[in-house]
């Protein structure tokens, strides 16, 4: 197993090993997170999971859930599973070295609730691509495109079920037209703002299968203040 860093999350409660020179957690995964509600004892499936921030902190939330994280890249899912004893979580989450393109309703013992993604962000032959294979995969869209992704979530979710994602806001009218054929109905969109007077760099997009209706447009979430400091909201997203 490679080299990792420990680091700690939520004022300590949770504790994270992640590779020191290899694809490390964003502030990304914390503000899907805050927009995921689980509850009672919902089957959640988290698609491109990394080291298991997703799964840790949707388990955390509610502990009646089962959360599912799949994983192509051997050396992450590894330490995911790392992750997953270090915090205590075991029957909880579940972590597959798999393929998420590959995956069947048997592998999953039937349709989720639930599916959250944080997934590989850049077309597969737009800017440079990252010496290190274990980024390139995680933020490129070699092994697993935003298509792929939205149809396996069409085909995984159960009737009503709810996907949400995380990616770049230039992107959104991308994801709109994915998920309506994919059988998914967008639910919310929020942009977020690194400033006030910037434009949005990333979106939060939620759809339901089978759903209708228009999307609700969240109000935007903004990163830093007029002092360069973290808003309130981003604040209590890293402190509970």
């Amino acid at each position: 197993m490679q080299n990792c860093t420990t680091d700690y999350f939520l004022d300590g409660k949770i504790k994270l090993f992640q590779p020191e020179t290899g694809y490390r957690v964003s502030m990304d995964p914390f503000f899907l997170c805050r927009h995921v509600e689980p509850e009672g004892n919902q089957r959640i499936l988290d698609i491109g999971c990394g080291s298991g921030i997703i799964p840790l902190l949707l388990a955390r939330r509610n502990s009646g859930v089962h959360v599912t994280g799949v994983e192509i890249q051997p050396e992450l899912a590894r330490i995911a599973r790392r992750n997953i004893d270090a915090n205590r979580v075991e029957g909880r989450i579940t972590i597959l070295n798999r393929d998420a393109r590959e995956l069947t309703l048997h592998d999953l013992s039937g349709p989720v609730d639930m599916i959250v993604s944080n997934p590989p962000f850049k077309k597969k032959n737009s800017g440079r691509l990252n010496p290190s294979r274990q980024k390139a995969v995680a933020k490129h869209e070699i092994e697993l495109t935003l298509k792929d992704m939205l149809l396996q979530s069409g085909n995984l979710l159960s009737a009503g079920g709810t996907v949400c994602i995380i990616f770049p806001a230039e992107r959104t009218a991308e994801i709109m037209v994915i998920m309506e054929t994919c059988g998914i109905k967008p639910a919310m969109i929020r942009f977020v703002h690194p400033r006030r007077h910037d434009s949005a760099k990333l979106v939060i997009v939620s759809g339901i299968k089978g759903g209708a209706g228009f999307p609700k447009v969240s109000p935007p979430l903004f990163i830093y203040n007029e002092q360069n400091e973290w808003t309130g909201e981003v604040k209590q997203m890293f402190s509970s």
